[in-house]
C-alpha cells in the first residue's frame, strides 16, 4: 500500500468514525447513563464487530448482499427495525441511579453483534473494499481492516468520554430522562442519515 493511499485510508477511517452515527449515540448514552468504565466492554465490542464486518466485505460478502436485491432490502429491514427497537429502549430507560432500573449496558458480544445491522458501517466497509481492498490480498484486507478498527476505538473511546463528562450534569432533576430522549431521536435520525446517504 502506497503513502498517499495509507493517508487516504486514515483520513477516510476519521471521517467515517469521529462523525455521529449509531454507535457514536449509544457510547455516549451508555457512559452518560452507567459510567465510562462500564461502557469499555461496549466500546472494544464495537471495534471487534467492525472488524470482523470489514474482514467479511473484504473477502466478498458485501458485494453478495449488494447483488441480490431481495437480501439488501432484508438487511434494511432488519436494520432499520433494530436501530427503532433500540431507540425505544434508550427512549424509555429509568435513570441507572433509580431503584427501579433494570437497564445494563452492552457486552462486548452484544456491541459486536450489533455491528451486522449497523448501517453507517456497512456503507464504510464497502467504500473500503472498493476503493482501499479491490482483489486485496490477506495482508491488504488485514491491514485496512486493522487500522479501520484501531481509529474506531480511538473514536469511540473519545465518544465515551464525552458521555461521561456529561453524568453530574444529568443527574439533576429530569435532566437523564429528556437525554435518554435526546439520544434515542438522535440514533432515529442517524438511521435515516445512513439510509440516505
Amino acid at each position: 500500500m502506497t503513502l498517499s493511499l495509507l493517508l487516504s485510508l486514515i483520513g477516510f477511517a476519521a471521517a467515517s468514525t469521529f462523525t455521529p452515527g449509531p454507535n457514536s449515540v449509544m457510547i455516549i448514552a451508555s457512559c452518560a447513563n452507567f459510567g465510562y468504565r462500564r461502557t469499555l466492554p461496549h466500546i472494544f465490542g464495537v471495534s471487534a464487530g467492525a472488524l470482523c464486518v470489514i474482514l467479511a466485505t473484504g473477502f466478498g460478502l458485501g458485494q453478495l448482499i449488494l447483488g441480490s436485491p431481495t437480501l439488501h432490502t432484508v438487511f434494511k429491514v432488519v436494520s432499520a427495525a433494530y436501530l427503532l427497537y433500540l431507540a425505544y429502549k434508550i427512549a424509555t430507560a429509568a435513570p441507572s441511579a433509580s431503584s427501579t432500573s433494570t437497564a445494563k449496558p452492552f457486552t462486548a458480544w452484544q456491541a459486536a453483534l450489533f455491528q451486522i445491522v449497523n448501517p453507517k458501517l456497512w456503507a464504510a466497509a464497502l467504500t473500503l473494499a472498493t476503493f482501499y481492498m479491490p482483489g486485496g490480498t490477506l495482508p491488504v484486507i488485514l491491514t485496512v481492516a486493522m487500522l479501520f478498527a484501531t481509529i474506531m476505538l480511538t473514536a469511540n473511546l473519545s465518544w465515551g468520554a464525552l458521555g461521561a463528562l456529561l453524568t453530574p450534569w444529568l443527574s439533576i432533576g429530569k435532566r437523564q430522562h429528556r437525554f435518554n430522549i435526546a439520544s434515542a431521536l438522535l440514533l432515529i435520525g442517524s438511521l435515516a442519515l445512513a439510509f440516505t446517504a
